[in-house]
């Protein structure tokens, strides 16, 4: 999750998707029964902008995870982080990189 994901500030209906996969095989990892939550701030802060909770849209042995982004994350421009954290049964793993984003001014 080295990357910077591009936004626009204001926009609607904002889907951003991650496929977890395991740092020693490459091999995805079966997320089946797994709840996920992206703990979303601006860079620099120390407080939670939002924390959006994700879902399984193959239900969980493809290792994708979908996030859709709330208001509360697109409502200001800026340069955000993320941390993906991934619970099943009594196992809490937090992915070790965060997620960088942008979101910049709307023109129109």
């Amino acid at each position: 999750m080295s990357d910077t994901i591009e936004l626009v500030q204001g926009d609607q209906n904002v889907n951003v998707d991650f496929t977890i996969t395991d740092k020693t095989t490459g091999n995805v990892v079966d997320l089946t029964g797994a709840t996920t939550a992206l703990y979303y701030r601006k860079i620099g802060d120390a407080v939670l902008t939002d924390t959006v909770v994700g879902t399984l849209p193959g239900g969980g042995a493809d290792g994708k995870v979908r996030m859709a982004l709330t208001a509360a994350c697109m409502a200001t421009k800026g340069r955000y982080e993320a941390e993906l954290q991934i619970t099943i049964g009594t196992m809490i793993q937090t992915v070790r990189r965060k997620a960088k984003f942008d979101v910049r001014e709307q023109i129109g």
